[in-house]
């Protein structure tokens, strides 16, 4: 693995390329061990939940009059205002991941997602987006597995169970796809991704990233 990393990165440097990404199987200790003495860091996860007969089990209830709902596509704005505080939090430390110009409207247009939002009386205080199309690797293409493709909590009602009620809707709309199984993606380098997605979903694979010091290319 070192000897194709030494080689692999020769020729893409030579293309004068400086950042380098690639994924990895969890359970392949010996393959962290050699990227991560290589100078590459861990920075997302791919993980997965199998679909079964029965109600979902949430860790934390939320308050009864927190109620679900699902958007219509012409109420897609009604997110934005927490879109923009899951940027500002993402800009924040430990991420440091600058918004892109016009993410909103990229992202609501490339998944073509369904949202689900929690409702506290008249506030919106989360959202959750799905999809039936592909995720971020080819295993997330499988016909029966849905993809989630962002959540967000307000501070203000975050260890409200608002989370886990959220993961719960998009688990029952899975069943009733008939889907086997529910995917997700997320940063670990994000303490709050980290924090709530391995207590529902096993992880299967870890996403490496080395940023080469650009001075390379004018020595």
């Amino acid at each position: 693995m070192s000897r194709l990393l030494q080689k692999s990165m020769e020729i893409l440097v030579g293309k004068k390329i400086t950042s380098i990404a690639l994924c990895e199987p969890v359970w392949d200790n010996d393959i962290s061990k050699v990227l991560s003495l290589n100078g590459f860091g861990i920075r997302c996860s791919d993980a997965v939940m199998q679909i079964k007969d029965g109600d979902f089990k949430c860790r934390r209830n939320c308050d009864s009059d927190v109620i679900f709902e699902e958007l219509s596509p012409e109420k897609i704005n009604l997110i934005k205002p927490l879109f923009s505080e899951l940027e500002e939090h993402l800009a924040s430390s430990p991420c440091f991941f600058p918004p892109e110009k016009n993410c909103f409207e990229l992202w609501t247009g490339r998944y073509g997602a369904r949202i689900i939002v929690a409702k506290a009386g008249e506030k919106i205080a989360g959202h959750i987006a799905f999809t039936d199309t592909e995720g971020e690797n080819f295993i997330s293409k499988s016909s029966g597995l849905l993809n989630i493709c962002g959540m967000f909590v307000k501070k203000e009602f975050r260890a409200k169970g608002i989370a886990d009620g959220l993961l719960k809707t998009v688990y029952e709309a899975a069943q009733n796809l008939g889907k086997n199984f529910l995917g997700v993606d997320y940063e670990t380098l994000n303490p709050n991704a980290l924090h709530f997605w391995p207590k529902y979903f096993e992880p299967y694979t870890y996403s490496w990233h080395r940023r080469i010091d650009e001075r390379i290319l004018n020595s």
